[in-house]
């Protein structure tokens, strides 16, 4: 079944470098993902993702931009389409840009990647390490405090959990040494049936 992967994480994440990893072919982080296929696109966004929610123009042509693009991978020979998520899409679950995604693409494989490294330590420095935040250092080092990270780690996580309900495969994606996922666990029970939890 062709996939829509939505990536989802903080600023430091590793979102890029899982992308560029899956784009050039990286076979061990394929197969740690799970997308170990040929034929993978990428949504090419066509403008900055920081501070876009300010600006209402950006979001329509985002919003346009991912859904042309879902439709397209649709009716294509392609088997994974990975979409880079930002926080517009999933703040108002009811009228968010992944809930008209699903809506409007029930048969696909909807998956999102929670991308989080396990040690919040780790990912407060990789934060601070961005282009983005060195140029303006001093009101950056204000704003996004160890504090808030927890805080808007622990908010993402939840939120994304909720859309479980609409269809979505949920996974968190520990990015601290290499690629681990939270699959699904089976359990085998003493009939060897097996249930999924």
């Amino acid at each position: 079944m062709k996939k829509v992967v939505w990536l989802f994480g903080q600023s430091g994440s590793g979102r890029r470098t899982l992308v560029n990893n899956v784009i050039h072919d990286n076979k061990e982080a394929k197969k740690a993902l799970d997308l170990d296929y040929d034929n993978i696109d990428f949504v090419m966004l066509p403008y900055k993702t920081i501070y876009a929610f300010e600006n209402h123009v950006s979001l329509i042509n985002r919003k346009a931009t991912i859904l042309s693009s879902i439709e397209e991978f649709s009716k294509s020979n392609k088997d994974v389409l990975l979409i880079f998520g930002e926080f517009v899409d999933f703040i108002k679950i009811e009228v968010s840009l992944l809930h008209e995604a699903i809506d409007n693409n029930p048969d696909l494989d909807n998956q999102i990647f929670f991308i989080n490294p396990s040690d919040m330590h780790v990912l407060h420095e990789r934060l601070k390490a961005q282009d983005w935040y060195k140029e303006n250092e001093k009101e950056n080092s204000y704003r996004f405090q160890f504090a808030w990270l927890e805080v808007a780690v622990s908010y993402m996580r939840d939120s994304l959990n909720k859309y479980k309900d609409l269809g979505y495969k949920v996974y968190e994606v520990d990015t601290l040494d290499g690629y681990k996922i939270d699959k699904p666990k089976t359990l085998e029970l003493k009939n060897n049936e097996k249930i999924d939890q």
